[in-house]
């Protein structure tokens, strides 16, 4: 069996195993608190996650936003993935989204509910954490007819 590679984290200058995170400068505890990214379910042994290595400890940058009010009211989305590496993009009765473009063609405004503004959420998350690289996009008018107005939505990773 190979040994784990350790880094150090730069917000925590906590060790960690780098396979046990989504960005690679920094521990699994700090990149949920600070982007969002999915965080280890820690389980501790001997003063360490036994799953991702971090010794628990954070920054007083961490610290002051755990402290933030504003910290209790985040929301995530997550987006689940079939056998395919498709995303799995579920509707809800009412969604509705569209966009207007102005007319320099510079600025592009999305607009919709808040159900059909967490399907583009859902869908760009999605298209972004995909592993495919054969062309795969979304078009998500025909997918999911939420939009009354006739204009195409089309997702693609580069």
């Amino acid at each position: 069996m190979t040994e784990r590679k350790i880094n150090i984290c730069d917000e925590c200058e906590s060790e960690y195993y780098k396979d046990s995170s989504k960005m690679d400068a920094l521990c699994p505890h700090c990149a949920f608190i600070l982007y969002g990214y999915e965080n280890c379910s820690h389980k501790f042994e001997k003063g360490r996650c036994i799953k991702c290595f971090w010794n628990g400890k954070t920054s007083l940058y961490i610290n002051d936003l755990l402290k933030d009010e504003n910290m209790k009211k985040k929301k995530s989305i997550s987006v689940g993935f079939n056998e395919e590496d498709l995303p799995y993009l579920p509707i809800k009765k009412d969604t509705h989204l569209t966009f207007k473009i102005s007319e320099d063609k510079k600025c592009v405004e999305i607009i919709g509910n808040k159900k059909g503004l967490r399907l583009m959420a859902k869908a760009l998350l999605g298209m972004a954490e995909t592993e495919r690289t054969d062309g795969y996009h979304i078009h998500i008018d025909d997918l999911y007819r939420i939009n009354k107005d006739n204009k195409e939505f089309i997702i693609r990773k580069k």
